[in-house]
């Protein structure tokens, strides 16, 4: 998806041929997010793929695990090159922008090279 690339086999993410140090949760969050591309997921089905069943009422979760990915993926420059936007009660929706000029900076959420 434009310079987010997900490797599911190897359970990597690399944003502009860089690898992003994500945990096993925020891996699934984005996973089942890039799955349904520019459709809205349910908070639902973010916390069945991330936590199992059992979890599925707790959508605070979701929020937190959402922020961190948020901090690690967007604002890159002037304009997010991905955004993760919330639809207000409902889930959430992965947005590509491929095409806006970004400053470079490192995609683990340190400010640091990952």
């Amino acid at each position: 998806m434009g310079n987010l690339v997900i490797d599911h086999a190897a359970r990597r993410v690399f944003l502009d041929g860089e690898q992003c140090s994500l945990s096993p949760r925020e891996y699934w969050v984005l996973h089942t997010l890039a799955r349904h591309a520019g459709r809205m997921v349910p908070h639902a089905e973010l916390l069945r793929r991330a936590w199992g069943e059992e979890y599925v009422g707790e959508t605070h979760y979701v929020a937190v695990y959402v922020a961190r990915l948020r901090a690690k993926l967007e604002g890159r420059g002037h304009f997010p090159r991905i955004k993760i936007e919330s639809v207000r009660g409902e889930g959430y929706r992965l947005i590509v922008e491929p095409h806006a000029a970004f400053a470079d900076q490192p995609c683990n959420g340190s400010g640091e090279a990952a």
